[in-house]
């Protein structure tokens, strides 16, 4: 070969590598920065505040995703990362939320001890929308080549707050508790770092400006939690309010699963949310939120919960609790919780149950044959105080425990004691099995290491899911052929 042809060869070889270069360079996008900047109410940076990133949202395709929880493939997990001297901190987030949905949005907890901590969403999308400028999109990809994809999202403003200073005493004033707890609008995220002690006095100055609520409580060493009403304010920043507050022993809950459950009862446990008179899930009202397995017997107590409206759910193997009645009329397909109204004291409560529903799913591959090794799974949804809902029973969750032991307790192994709730793994026939769910209708996917649910598109929106209506006591069946794994990726 004369060494211009092989000059050439090379040449072409060397421009063949530099070509796969830039396209892997624009195949793989980088990992992009928001820049994220906190300022107090006049504009001045605030320097130490600890930004918490905790969650992602997709472009146009709704939906808020937890981040550490559903990020395999970027392998991207949050970190927390404190403003400089003016105010900036820089947060690292995936490209793509899930397969090649873009992240648009990414939720985070603000926390300064100067100032009401917050918990805001920022629009950080780094690619530009589709009627954007040339010179805007030139620019972008611009970045993207050279792997410097960055955002500034609009500011965070954090204010400062009200004072509030809480005693309180048991029958009469002089018999002052010297430690005392208490829940209040806007605690969170700030969690234990909101209130501080002076003796007897609870006090923060970290109230958020405007109405607000509160209660006080009491944990006793040996005993169940002792309440004080709740108590109304207004919070204006530098102003105090001082409250004394009485506290008194709550409704203590003697309870039994009807008698549509035969005993022995197994695996059964019941969760429930306690809502102040007057108030509901809209309210910034505190909710005591508590859990209780369930005894052989079907019985279960609560030794003390506030007065309020007790919003009640249970499930045991083959049961679910009823359909409840929604307290601000709203229409929904979830499931509603039991309502008792609670009065300090003893009281009775029977929990009203049906029969729960099954879900059989017989998984094929994409030539049809029975895919073993697959993972079907429900999440039915439970709605509380007609605003605000999760996965049905996975509640295991004391407001009691998080004031007696902090931030602390182990919630990884809390999930763990939920991690087979609603779902099932085919056999070697392809089929899967869940039991024990709530009727109505529900959503439904199933995964596998090699093999994914084709692309379901509806109403605008396209996922991996798609629907069943259950009903009480029967086994409602489809079938879900699958296809290989990347044969088809979600996208705007």
């Amino acid at each position: 070969m004369k060494p211009k042809q092989l000059l050439l060869r090379i040449g072409a070889a060397l421009f063949l590598l530099a070509l796969l270069v830039v396209l892997l360079r624009v195949l793989t996008p980088p990992v992009p920065v928001a820049h994220i900047r906190v300022v107090d109410e006049s504009g001045r940076p605030v320097a130490g505040a600890i930004i918490a990133p905790d969650g992602l949202r997709p472009k146009k395709n709704g939906g808020h995703y937890m981040w550490d929880g559903n990020l395999a493939r970027s392998g991207l997990k949050a970190v927390t990362v404190r403003t400089d001297t003016d105010g900036y901190a820089a947060v690292r987030y995936p490209f793509y939320v899930i397969e090649r949905l873009e992240t648009a949005e990414i939720s985070f907890a603000v926390d300064h001890p100067d100032f009401c901590a917050e918990r805001p969403f920022r629009t950080v999308s780094a690619s530009p929308p589709s009627n954007a400028s040339y010179r805007e999109k030139l620019k972008y990809w611009v970045a993207r080549l050279t792997h410097r994809i960055s955002t500034r999202p609009n500011p965070v403003v954090l204010k400062r707050g009200g004072v509030v200073r809480l005693t309180g005493y048991i029958g009469t004033r002089e018999t002052v508790l010297t430690n005392l707890h208490a829940d209040i609008s806007g605690m969170w995220p700030a969690g234990t770092g909101f209130w501080q002690r002076a003796g007897p006095v609870l006090w923060s100055g970290r109230v958020a400006p405007g109405p607000g609520h509160l209660r006080a409580v009491h944990l006793p060493a040996d005993g169940p939690p002792l309440f004080g009403d709740l108590v109304s304010f207004d919070a204006k920043a530098g102003e105090t309010n001082e409250f004394a507050l009485e506290l008194q022993p709550g409704a203590r809950v003697s309870a039994r699963l009807d008698d549509a459950v035969p005993r022995p009862v197994r695996h059964g446990r019941v969760c429930t949310r306690v809502f102040a008179e007057g108030h509901d899930g809209n309210s910034e009202a505190p909710v005591w939120i508590a859990w209780r397995p369930v005894n052989e017997d079907g019985t279960f107590t609560f030794e003390s919960l506030p007065p309020g409206r007790m919003e009640l759910i249970g499930i045991c193997e083959g049961f679910v609790s009823q359909q409840g009645a929604s307290p601000s009329g709203v229409t929904t397909s979830q499931r509603l919780p039991q309502l008792f109204p609670l009065h300090r004291g003893q009281q009775h409560i029977v929990l009203p149950m049906e029969a729960a529903a099954s879900f059989e799913v017989t998984v094929l591959d994409d030539a049809g044959r029975p895919l073993p090794g697959a993972k079907a799974g429900l999440w039915p949804n439970v709605l509380w105080g007609g605003n605000g809902s999760t996965i049905f029973a996975e509640d295991i969750f004391n407001t009691e425990d998080f004031f007696r032991q902090g931030p602390g307790m182990n919630w990884l192994e809390r999930r763990r004691w939920m991690e087979n709730d609603f779902r099932a793994i085919s056999d070697a026939r392809g089929v899967a099995l869940v039991r024990t769910l709530p009727a109505g209708r529900q959503s439904y996917s199933v995964t596998h290491t090699n093999y994914e649910m084709p692309v379901v598109r509806s109403g605008g929106s396209a996922g991996r899911s798609a629907s069943v209506t259950l009903a009480p006591g029967e086994t409602s069946r489809v079938t879900v052929r699958m296809q290989k794994r990347g044969t088809e990726e979600l996208t705007h």
